[in-house]
C-alpha cells in the first residue's frame, strides 16, 4: 500500500518552485492464500513448489514477478495471469447506494494471491525434413515426441529420432563438378528427461543420453578422392547429468542469469562405412568431463519487463 504524493509551491517572482514528496510506507503485509484456476489436467503440487509462495512470508512484488517467471519456465501454460487481492483505497471504494460516501474498508495486511493459468498441451509430435549443404552434403529427417508431465510432477521426457543420408564427398566447394560416390547412412536417437523442483523450487534436474552414428564434418578429405580412400565413421554414446537454475536479478529492470553444472562422458568407436576397419591410428576413445553454463538475460518486450521469446530491446550474455 505504498504511496507517493508530490505538491509544489511556485514563487512567480523569483521563478522558483520548492517540490516536496511525501512517502507514506503503508502498513506491514504478508502473503495470505495462495490459489489457482485453470490448472485442469497440471498437478497443483509441483506448480505450488515453482511459486515458492507461503502463508505469512513478507509480501513483495518481487516474488509475484519471480513467481510468473518460474510458472513460465515450466513450459505448460499459455497463459499466467497473477493477482493480489489488495484492498482499494480510499477513493476508488466510492459511495455507497445511497450516495453517500462510504467508510473506507480496513487495508487488509494478509494479501491473497490468485493466480490464473491456461494450460497448453502436455504431448507433442513433432516431423520434418532437412537438409545441409558445407563441409558435406546431407539430408535427414526427424521424428520426436515429447510429454511435459511424464510419470506425473510435471516431468519432461522427450525422445527424437533423427536419420540421415550423407552424399560423399560432395560439399558446397565441388557441388556442381563432383558427384557423390558413396551414400553414408547417419542416425541418431537422444533421450531427455527434466525433473523440476529438484532440491528446492525452482532447480532442475537434467538427464540425457544418446546413440549416434554418423561421419565427422572436420575431416580433412583430399581432392580429388584416391579410390581407396578410407570413408571414416564414428559410433558414439553420450550422456549427461546436471542440474542448472534461473536467478532473477531485482536490478537492470529484472534481469535474469541462468547457471548450470553437469557432467558428461562421451564414447566413440571409430570404424569404416567401405573397408574392414578404420586407418591404423583411430582408436576408441572415451572422454570425461564437466560443463559449465551461465548466461545473462536482459532483453525487454514491448511492456519493459524481461521477454526471451520477442525482445525489443536490451542484450544477451554468454
Amino acid at each position: 500500500y505504498g504511496r507517493v504524493t508530490a505538491t509544489a509551491r511556485v514563487d512567480l517572482v523569483t521563478r522558483r518552485a520548492n517540490i516536496r514528496f511525501r512517502l507514506d510506507a503503508g502498513p506491514y503485509c504478508t502473503f495470505g492464500r495462495v490459489t489457482f484456476e485453470g490448472l485442469a489436467a497440471i498437478p497443483e503440487g509441483p506448480v505450488r513448489r515453482a511459486v515458492a509462495i507461503n502463508p505469512g512470508d513478507e509480501y513483495s512484488t518481487q516474488k509475484l514477478q519471480e513467481a510468473q517467471y518460474s510458472l513460465a519456465s515450466l513450459q505448460v501454460f499459455g497463459s499466467i495471469e497473477i493477482n493480489a487481492a489488495l484492498t482499494p483505497s480510499p477513493a476508488a471504494q466510492g459511495a455507497d447506494a445511497t450516495g453517500e460516501v462510504a467508510t473506507p474498508a480496513p487495508r487488509k495486511t494478509s494479501i491473497d494471491v490468485l493466480i490464473r493459468v491456461q494450460p497448453i498441451k502436455l504431448r507433442a509430435f513433432r516431423a520434418g525434413l532437412g537438409g545441409e549443404v558445407g563441409t558435406q552434403l546431407e539430408a535427414h529427417a526427424l521424428v520426436a515426441w515429447e510429454h511435459r508431465n511424464f510419470l506425473g510432477g510435471l516431468r519432461r521426457f522427450s525422445v527424437e529420432f533423427r536419420p540421415g543420408l550423407v552424399f560423399f564427398p560432395t560439399r558446397i566447394t565441388n557441388l556442381f563438378t563432383e558427384a557423390p560416390t558413396h551414400i553414408l547412412p547417419e542416425a541418431g536417437l537422444k533421450l531427455f528427461f527434466t525433473q523440476p523442483s529438484f532440491i528446492e523450487a525452482r532447480t532442475n534436474l537434467k538427464a540425457n543420453a544418446g546413440v549416434t552414428i554418423y561421419a565427422p564434418q572436420s575431416s580433412p578429405v583430399p581432392q580429388p578422392v584416391p579410390d581407396d580412400y578410407n570413408i571414416v565413421g564414428y559410433r558414439e554414446v553420450d550422456g549427461a547429468l546436471g542440474f542448472d537454475r534461473d536467478f532473477r536479478v531485482p536490478y537492470w529492470g529484472g534481469s535474469t542469469v541462468y547457471a548450470g553444472f553437469f557432467g558428461k562422458l562421451q564414447f566413440d568407436d571409430p570404424f569404416s562405412f567401405n573397408q574392414p576397419a578404420a586407418p591404423q591410428g583411430y582408436e576408441r576413445v572415451l572422454v570425461p568431463y564437466f560443463e559449465l553454463a551461465a548466461s545473462w538475460d536482459l532483453r525487454k518486450g514491448e511492456d519493459k519487463k524481461p521477454n526471451k521469446v520477442k525482445p525489443r530491446n536490451g542484450a544477451f550474455l554468454g
